[in-house]
């Protein structure tokens, strides 16, 4: 027999995460391209085997514990309009710009940079004649988009996934041109005016193994022989979008400055590129009108984590400054040379943050948290959190099955504009009504589950969600099948996963349990034992592992003792 264990509405889970596009701020890495480039790939969902499982019955005792969520700020009780935007707090402003609208501050960004490099050349008295753009270019480059985007996607909406991607059509075709721009500087139309010195500077010189020497330098002839052949003869979309044009913008990155917010911009500046500001107001009109509820509600969130632990401590006198903290990021960076992954990787992709600026701010936060701790940490409690956390640390696994009930559209990403939220909760507790009712669970996540059964464009042998049966995980693949990360972590203070994979009972039923796409409801199957015992003192890395971690929870700790005050 097994329990249905309802669990709390828990207000702060409805205000989960940020799930945003990551850009990376105040960095001279290439930040990660908007979707709004030359070709638009379908969204990546969850990420595995599916077990058999034995049908049940429903257990004799259920456990109601239901509360109400937790009353949403009144600031953000109405949906955001270019009109009210003006109204609502600079740190709503600040925050709704460095998460929802990192594609518009990317846009911006590569526009500032653009037009510099526009100036720089007029004022050296170089032609820039041959990067005009006209209106039939840009609709010539969008037709091609979407007949690639088509063949690779029969199934999805082209102008949906511009959609999802944070634009409108008028924005999109703004961005169309600016990239037009940017390819006519480097790459004129005619070869004989390409910029070849700049293009040795931007891609390596002419070491062996430099982009230039083995991509570019044979560009010339090999659009000749395509000019010849009665093809176009010009380098194709892709190829300037993955290898060519993230050069280029690095290139114009590192020969500019480019400040943010941390590096103490003033109030209402966003943006600062070689001592042009863009304003954070401008900018959040601009896409004022497509923020969705959830959107608006998970940006008050994060101010509100930020702020109170920010002010506790100061209270204690442990706030690290600003600059401290960006010479410390700096320092970290250089561990990270001439590796493939870089740090603005770790902190975007892997941790989940949608904007380096972000980052910062809980860089900032959990750094300073580190003074009330001994240092170095003690044996003793190093030892005991091995203790607490060695089904994770030391490769254990959890084999679950979740059903989630999804507030967003998984096909695209985006939050529907109001009320989806509510949608999904009644949605939810219609499911678990079903279940009370002694519908097998199999049947019923079957019929419910929003998880897909693979995942759209995912490579063969990726593990795939198979509906919510993920099979036997580690921690981490587990939480990314929920959507979670340090970033959700930190606005959570709880992770479905984490109970999974620690707390919850083998057989039990637990949900509906808000998320981070909207609900869910899940069991556990069985734990599996961990595989190695780490060695923390004499091994560098599972040191590293068990001190990141420790420190990493009792932080979390900590803001969760913040915000319950």
């Amino acid at each position: 027999m097994i329990r249905i264990i309802f669990v709390p509405f828990l207000g702060c889970l409805a205000l989960a995460s940020l799930v945003f596009a990551p850009l990376a701020c105040g960095s001279s890495e290439e930040p990660t391209p908007s979707v709004i480039d030359d070709s638009i790939s379908a969204p990546a969902e969850l990420p595995e085997t599916p077990d058999e499982v034995p049908k049940e019955e429903l257990a004799e005792e259920v456990v109601p514990d239901v509360s109400a969520p937790a009353p949403v700020a009144e600031e953000v009780q109405q949906s955001l309009t270019a009109e009210n935007a003006p109204e609502l707090s600079p740190e709503l402003q600040h925050a709704l710009v460095f998460s929802v609208g990192t594609p518009r501050l990317y846009q911006k960004l590569q526009a500032m940079l653009i037009d510099g490099e526009f100036e720089r050349r007029k004022s050296a008295g170089l032609r820039v004649d041959f990067a005009e753009v006209t209106a039939l270019d840009v609709e010539q480059r969008i037709e091609r988009t979407i007949g690639e985007f088509v063949d690779k996607n029969p199934d999805l909406d082209f102008w949906a996934q511009v959609t999802a991607a944070g634009f409108d059509e008028e924005g999109y075709r703004a961005e169309m041109r600016r990239n037009l721009q940017l390819e006519r500087l480097y790459f004129p139309p005619n070869v004989e005016d390409w910029p070849t010195d700049l293009l040795k500077e931007v891609f390596g010189g002419e070491e062996e193994g430099s982009l230039y020497t083995t991509m570019v330098s044979k560009l010339p002839e090999e659009l000749a022989k395509q000019k010849a052949a009665g093809q176009s003869g010009e380098i194709h979309p892709t190829t300037m979008q993955v290898f060519l044009r993230p050069h280029i913008f690095g290139h114009l990155m590192d020969q500019a400055e480019i400040l943010y917010p941390f590096d103490s911009l003033p109030e209402g500046v966003c943006l600062r590129v070689n001592g042009k500001d863009a304003m954070t107001l401008d900018l959040l009109k601009g896409f004022a009108d497509v923020v969705s509820d959830i959107e608006l509600q998970r940006a008050q969130q994060w101010v509100d984590v930020v702020s109170k632990t920010r002010a506790a401590l100061e209270e204690k006198g442990l706030l690290i400054s600003s600059e401290d903290i960006l010479a410390l990021v700096a320092d970290e960076r250089k561990e990270y040379e001439g590796s493939v992954v870089t740090y603005e990787q770790i902190a975007l992709e892997f941790m989940g943050f949608p904007s380096m600026e972000l980052y910062h701010q809980y860089k900032q936060l959990r750094e300073s948290f580190r003074k009330t701790l001994p240092d170095p940490f003690t044996e003793e409690a190093l030892d005991a959190h091995l203790t607490s956390r060695l089904n994770f640390i030391g490769n254990g696994q959890a084999n679950a099955e979740v059903i989630l009930v999804s507030a967003r559209d998984l096909d695209t990403g985006v939050w529907p504009r109001n009320a989806s939220w509510e949608a999904a909760r009644k949605r939810s507790e219609n499911i678990v009504s079903e279940l009370l009712a002694e519908k097998p669970w199999n049947e019923v996540l079957n019929q419910y589950s929003e998880y897909p059964a693979r995942t759209r464009g995912s490579q063969p042998g990726m593990p795939q969600p198979q509906r919510g049966r993920f099979g036997s995980q580690m921690r981490n693949p587990l939480r990314q099948f929920v959507g979670e990360n340090d970033f959700t972590d930190f606005l959570l203070g709880n992770s479905i996963a984490d109970h999974v994979f620690f707390d919850a009972e083998p057989g039990a039923i637990y949900g509906p349990v808000e998320g981070v796409y909207g609900f869910y409801v899940y069991k556990l199957n069985s734990r599996s034992e961990p595989t190695k015992q780490p060695d923390w003192r004499n091994n560098e890395r599972d040191g590293y592992f068990v001190r990141d971690d420790y420190l990493n929870i009792k932080f979390l700790d900590f803001v969760a003792e913040v915000l319950a005050r």
